[in-house]
């Protein structure tokens, strides 16, 4: 949560920044593959794992639980987005006034 309290908090930040700050997180939780900032539209803004930005979730399970309104998701053990590898996916929403930014 605090990682995207961060991110959304900081409005001037551009895509470079946000890439810049998660890839720090990154190197300081070495069990992390990677870390993602998406939209509310369900695109990949910013990622470490470059391959990804712009990609959509929209339709990965984990991503509709938050639009249903649950606050924390960890996914079942399922395939990656990008390499095809078995994964789980870990998510927050970050809401503001109830609603999901």
């Amino acid at each position: 949560y605090a990682m995207g309290t961060a991110i959304y908090t900081n409005k001037h930040w551009t895509k470079d920044d946000i890439v810049m700050y998660i890839e720090r997180l990154l190197a300081i939780h070495d069990d992390l593959l990677g870390i993602s900032w998406v939209s509310v539209e369900g695109e990949i803004i910013a990622s470490t794992l470059k391959s990804m930005e712009g990609k959509s979730i929209r339709e990965r399970e984990y991503y509709k639980r938050l639009l249903g309104g649950e606050d924390k998701v960890i996914s079942d053990l399922t395939r990656s987005h990008g390499k095809n590898n078995l994964v789980v996916y870990i998510a927050r929403g970050i809401k503001v006034d109830q609603q999901l930014r």
